[in-house]
């Protein structure tokens, strides 16, 4: 990873996004693995109907059934690279799954479809066990998602700016705090 940090200088590259205390890095383009066309040929099956029905029975709501349906509603770019990044945050082996963070960091293709999107989406988190905080760092705007009765303890993450979108979840693990407002002004 020395080598691949070290081009973290590249201004154009998304990369420069990824924390510098990450230990595994995975990226792919979601084109190349499906293209639009075969994805929307199969939501508009028999097959993929059925699962738009299902969705509809356990009440999942028509926005996110229609996102479902077509990605491209949300904003993102999929014929852009998205990169998926992870961090230990203890030096413990027991139980190392409950102290990994995970991070996205997606392309934006239209900032105002992402904007009204991400702002409809936080009003639809139940926030009997949350609380929700947003504000902006830099040219990020960012929704916080805290733990109500943890001691107020950072669970997810999510900021954009006109270029990316990032997502940070937080380790499972009740004893690490992490304070993602200060980890994404470092990376900035």
């Amino acid at each position: 990873l020395f080598f691949f940090f070290n081009s973290k200088k590249n201004n154009d590259s998304n990369i420069r996004y990824i924390s510098s205390n990450t230990f595994l890095l995975s990226s792919f383009y979601p084109s190349k693995i499906i293209t639009e066309d075969v994805y929307l040929d199969f939501m508009n099956s028999k097959k993929g109907m059925d699962i738009l029905n299902l969705l509809q029975e356990r009440n999942v709501p028509k926005k996110i059934r229609n996102l479902i349906q077509n990605p491209s509603l949300i904003g993102l770019d999929y014929k852009k690279e998205i990169y998926i990044y992870s961090s230990i945050y203890s030096e413990a082996i027991e139980n190392i799954h409950s102290q990994i963070s995970l991070n996205f960091i997606f392309p934006i293709k239209d900032l105002k479809l992402v904007s009204k999107n991400i702002n409809q989406y936080v009003d639809f988190i139940p926030d009997k066990y949350i609380d929700i905080f947003d504000g902006e760092i830099e040219d990020f705007k960012y929704y916080l998602i805290k733990d109500r009765f943890k001691e107020k303890k950072d669970l997810v993450m999510l900021s954009y700016n006109k270029d990316v979108l990032l997502l940070s979840i937080c380790p499972i693990n009740t004893e690490i705090h992490i304070d993602l407002k200060k980890e994404l002004s470092i990376i900035l």
